[in-house]
Protein backbone atom coordinates (compact mmCIF):
# COMPACT_ATOMS: atom_id res chain seq x y z
CA UNK A 1 0.00 0.00 0.00
CA UNK A 2 0.90 3.38 -0.53
CA UNK A 3 0.55 6.68 1.53
CA UNK A 4 0.24 10.25 -0.32
CA UNK A 5 2.14 13.02 1.38
CA UNK A 6 2.33 16.64 0.55
CA UNK A 7 4.08 19.19 3.02
CA UNK A 8 4.71 22.45 3.07
CA UNK A 9 8.53 23.63 4.79
CA UNK A 10 9.01 26.68 6.77
CA UNK A 11 12.91 27.97 6.99
CA UNK A 12 14.09 24.23 5.55
CA UNK A 13 12.42 22.53 8.34
CA UNK A 14 9.57 19.99 7.78
CA UNK A 15 5.97 20.71 8.76
CA UNK A 16 3.09 18.94 9.38
CA UNK A 17 1.75 17.88 5.63
CA UNK A 18 -1.48 19.82 4.81
CA UNK A 19 -3.23 17.01 2.93
CA UNK A 20 -2.68 13.42 2.95
CA UNK A 21 -4.03 9.98 1.67
CA UNK A 22 -4.37 6.57 3.40
CA UNK A 23 -4.85 4.12 0.15
CA UNK A 24 -7.33 1.16 2.18
CA UNK A 25 -8.63 -2.14 1.18
CA UNK A 26 -11.03 -4.04 2.62
CA UNK A 27 -13.30 -7.47 2.19
CA UNK A 28 -12.19 -6.71 -1.49
CA UNK A 29 -13.10 -3.12 -1.68
CA UNK A 30 -10.29 -0.46 -2.36
CA UNK A 31 -11.12 3.70 -0.53
CA UNK A 32 -9.62 6.07 0.25
CA UNK A 33 -9.28 7.88 4.11
CA UNK A 34 -8.27 11.72 2.60
CA UNK A 35 -7.17 13.65 5.58
CA UNK A 36 -7.17 17.84 4.58
CA UNK A 37 -7.10 21.03 5.67
CA UNK A 38 -9.42 23.64 4.35
CA UNK A 39 -7.38 26.73 5.69
CA UNK A 40 -4.15 24.76 4.23
CA UNK A 41 -2.48 25.60 7.46
CA UNK A 42 -1.65 22.76 10.16
CA UNK A 43 -1.81 25.34 13.02
CA UNK A 44 -5.14 25.93 12.22
CA UNK A 45 -5.87 22.30 13.04
CA UNK A 46 -8.86 22.29 10.92
CA UNK A 47 -8.04 18.79 9.36
CA UNK A 48 -10.96 16.60 8.07
CA UNK A 49 -11.69 13.40 6.97
CA UNK A 50 -13.37 12.27 3.91
CA UNK A 51 -14.19 8.69 3.24
CA UNK A 52 -13.78 8.40 -0.84
CA UNK A 53 -15.07 5.06 -2.07
CA UNK A 54 -14.06 3.00 -5.67
CA UNK A 55 -17.93 4.04 -6.75
CA UNK A 56 -16.97 7.60 -6.50
CA UNK A 57 -18.86 8.44 -3.39
CA UNK A 58 -17.11 10.63 -0.92
CA UNK A 59 -18.57 11.08 2.97
CA UNK A 60 -16.98 13.41 4.95
CA UNK A 61 -16.61 11.46 8.60
CA UNK A 62 -17.78 13.51 11.68
CA UNK A 63 -14.85 13.70 13.68
CA UNK A 64 -13.50 16.93 15.50
CA UNK A 65 -11.00 18.82 13.11
CA UNK A 66 -7.43 18.77 13.68
CA UNK A 67 -4.15 17.86 12.49
CA UNK A 68 -4.44 14.05 12.08
CA UNK A 69 -1.03 12.63 11.09
CA UNK A 70 0.41 9.47 9.59
CA UNK A 71 1.54 6.94 12.24
CA UNK A 72 2.60 3.23 11.20
CA UNK A 73 1.22 0.27 13.30
CA UNK A 74 3.29 -2.24 14.38
CA UNK A 75 0.81 -5.53 14.98
CA UNK A 76 0.45 -9.01 15.10
CA UNK A 77 -2.09 -8.68 12.15
CA UNK A 78 -1.48 -6.04 8.65
CA UNK A 79 -3.54 -2.89 9.03
CA UNK A 80 -5.67 -2.31 6.25
CA UNK A 81 -4.84 1.17 5.43
CA UNK A 82 -1.30 2.66 4.98
CA UNK A 83 -0.27 5.26 7.11
CA UNK A 84 -2.93 4.91 10.38
CA UNK A 85 -4.53 1.38 12.26
CA UNK A 86 -7.40 0.27 10.56
CA UNK A 87 -8.32 -3.68 11.45
CA UNK A 88 -12.00 -5.18 10.73
CA UNK A 89 -14.14 -4.94 13.46
CA UNK A 90 -14.16 -7.70 16.28
CA UNK A 91 -18.16 -7.24 17.73
CA UNK A 92 -18.54 -8.93 20.72
CA UNK A 93 -22.34 -8.58 20.17
CA UNK A 94 -23.66 -7.58 17.09
CA UNK A 95 -22.83 -10.11 14.09
CA UNK A 96 -23.73 -8.27 11.22
CA UNK A 97 -22.62 -9.52 7.72
CA UNK A 98 -21.24 -5.58 6.05
CA UNK A 99 -18.18 -4.75 6.89
CA UNK A 100 -16.84 -2.37 9.38
CA UNK A 101 -13.65 -1.13 10.46
CA UNK A 102 -11.89 0.47 13.51
CA UNK A 103 -9.16 3.69 12.17
CA UNK A 104 -6.85 4.14 14.74
CA UNK A 105 -6.09 7.67 14.14
CA UNK A 106 -3.06 9.66 15.47
CA UNK A 107 -4.47 13.73 16.34
CA UNK A 108 -1.44 16.03 17.36
CA UNK A 109 -1.84 17.68 20.59
CA UNK A 110 0.93 20.01 21.27
CA UNK A 111 2.67 20.49 23.38
CA UNK A 112 2.18 17.26 24.05
CA UNK A 113 2.39 14.27 22.21
CA UNK A 114 0.11 12.72 19.63
CA UNK A 115 -3.28 11.26 21.36
CA UNK A 116 -4.92 8.32 19.95
CA UNK A 117 -8.71 8.65 18.32
CA UNK A 118 -10.41 5.81 17.94
CA UNK A 119 -13.56 5.44 14.78
CA UNK A 120 -15.82 2.28 13.61
CA UNK A 121 -16.69 2.85 9.86
CA UNK A 122 -19.25 0.68 8.21
CA UNK A 123 -18.16 0.57 4.81
CA UNK A 124 -21.14 -0.96 3.38
CA UNK A 125 -23.37 2.40 4.26
CA UNK A 126 -20.56 4.75 3.85
CA UNK A 127 -20.88 6.18 7.94
CA UNK A 128 -19.33 6.40 10.89
CA UNK A 129 -21.07 4.38 13.40
CA UNK A 130 -19.22 5.85 16.55
CA UNK A 131 -15.78 7.64 18.04
CA UNK A 132 -14.08 7.87 20.81
CA UNK A 133 -11.74 10.99 20.34
CA UNK A 134 -8.47 11.63 22.44
CA UNK A 135 -8.29 8.49 24.33
CA UNK A 136 -5.00 9.12 25.64
CA UNK A 137 -1.19 9.86 24.45
CA UNK A 138 0.67 7.76 22.15
CA UNK A 139 3.98 7.81 24.10
CA UNK A 140 6.44 9.07 21.14
CA UNK A 141 9.77 11.04 23.00
CA UNK A 142 11.61 11.08 18.92
CA UNK A 143 8.59 11.80 16.58
CA UNK A 144 8.68 8.31 14.74
CA UNK A 145 7.22 5.77 17.25
CA UNK A 146 4.57 3.37 15.70
CA UNK A 147 1.66 2.67 17.88
CA UNK A 148 1.60 -0.86 19.21
CA UNK A 149 -1.60 -2.76 18.77
CA UNK A 150 -1.95 -6.18 19.89
CA UNK A 151 -5.43 -8.07 17.88
CA UNK A 152 -7.20 -10.80 19.27
CA UNK A 153 -10.60 -12.54 18.86
CA UNK A 154 -11.98 -10.45 21.62
CA UNK A 155 -10.79 -6.72 20.25
CA UNK A 156 -8.05 -5.53 20.73
CA UNK A 157 -4.81 -4.19 23.23
CA UNK A 158 -3.00 -0.81 22.52
CA UNK A 159 0.25 0.30 24.30
CA UNK A 160 -0.38 4.07 25.70
CA UNK A 161 0.61 6.92 28.10
CA UNK A 162 -1.11 6.19 31.63
CA UNK A 163 0.23 8.28 33.89
CA UNK A 164 2.61 11.05 33.63
CA UNK A 165 5.05 11.42 36.76
CA UNK A 166 5.03 14.83 39.19
CA UNK A 167 7.38 16.89 40.68
CA UNK A 168 10.26 14.90 39.44
CA UNK A 169 12.42 17.74 39.03
CA UNK A 170 12.43 16.81 34.80
CA UNK A 171 10.20 17.03 32.20
CA UNK A 172 11.60 13.94 29.95
CA UNK A 173 10.21 10.93 28.44
CA UNK A 174 10.74 9.06 31.40
CA UNK A 175 8.05 10.71 33.08
CA UNK A 176 5.55 8.99 30.96
CA UNK A 177 4.25 5.63 31.96
CA UNK A 178 2.72 3.51 29.59
CA UNK A 179 0.72 0.74 30.07
CA UNK A 180 -1.87 -1.19 27.99
CA UNK A 181 -5.28 -0.28 27.33
CA UNK A 182 -8.24 -2.94 25.83
CA UNK A 183 -10.17 -1.72 23.55
CA UNK A 184 -13.69 -3.88 22.42
CA UNK A 185 -16.74 -3.02 19.97
CA UNK A 186 -20.33 -4.46 21.29
CA UNK A 187 -23.79 -3.31 19.79
CA UNK A 188 -21.33 -1.21 17.22
CA UNK A 189 -19.58 0.88 20.40
CA UNK A 190 -16.50 1.39 20.93
CA UNK A 191 -15.52 0.61 24.67
CA UNK A 192 -11.89 1.27 25.83
CA UNK A 193 -10.33 0.28 29.62
CA UNK A 194 -7.24 0.20 31.22
CA UNK A 195 -5.87 -3.50 31.75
Amino acid sequence: MLILLSSLCVAGEPRDPVHWVAECQADGQAFQLIFDSPSQDVDNADMTVTLALADGRKVLLPLSPGTYRARPVVSNEASLCSGIGAFASRDQVYKGTSAKLLLWLSVDNRPGWDTLSLALLDLSEAKLLHSVERVAPIKDPDGRQALAVQVTPEGYSVRLERQWLQNTGSDSAANSIEDWMLVSVAHQRIRSQWR
